[in-house]
């Protein structure tokens, strides 16, 4: 995450938004799930009481060497403070335009959630029902030992983050 010098009015400002934003409506389907989700336009209708409180987004795609393709995401205040971060797009498969543009979408709606703090909102009702017996306790399933951290690196040599967060800006900002 990147932000301009200061922070302290867009920190309000999201803060006061948190306080009275609701979740992001789940309005499609996916049927291979069997499940439903919040579109990037429920997303940005969730949003939207933001702009009362001089808060505003940015977002746009970018490519770079050291990270693939991104999404840049910045959240800006009308003091011209602001907030940035920069999420991968995963495309399932390879040149594939509608695979891309979906894998956009999805880094998008996830990038706003993220910043932005916004749930989706429940659908299944559960929170309206009063019922006289709740559903029986969830067993709990057995805990897993996790594997050792491996004693060298995966990655040999990594690109420092100063110089991927460069190469980002350098990508949506320009030079």
């Amino acid at each position: 995450m990147k932000t301009s010098e200061a922070i302290d009015q867009i920190a309000k400002a999201l803060a006061e938004f948190q306080k009275v934003m609701k979740g992001a409506e789940k309005d499609a389907s996916n049927p291979f799930f069997k499940s439903k989700y919040a579109t990037l336009e429920s997303t940005i209708t969730a949003i939207k009481p933001a702009h009362s409180l001089g808060l505003s987004f940015i977002q746009g795609g970018g490519y770079t060497e050291e990270m693939g393709w991104h999404i840049c995401t910045r959240i800006l205040h009308i003091s011209g403070q602001w907030i940035q971060t920069f999420h991968p797009v995963v495309v399932a498969k390879q040149n594939d335009p509608q695979a891309f543009g979906s894998a956009e979408a999805y880094a998008k709606r996830y990038a706003l959630k993220s910043m932005f703090g916004i749930p989706d909102q429940d659908d299944d009702a559960e929170s309206a029902v009063q019922r006289s017996t709740p559903y029986p306790a969830k067993t709990q399933a057995p805990q897993r030992q996790l594997a050792p951290m491996p004693a060298k690196p995966l990655v040999k040599n990594p690109t420092p983050q100063s110089k991927v967060d460069k190469a980002l800006e350098d990508s949506f900002f320009g030079s």
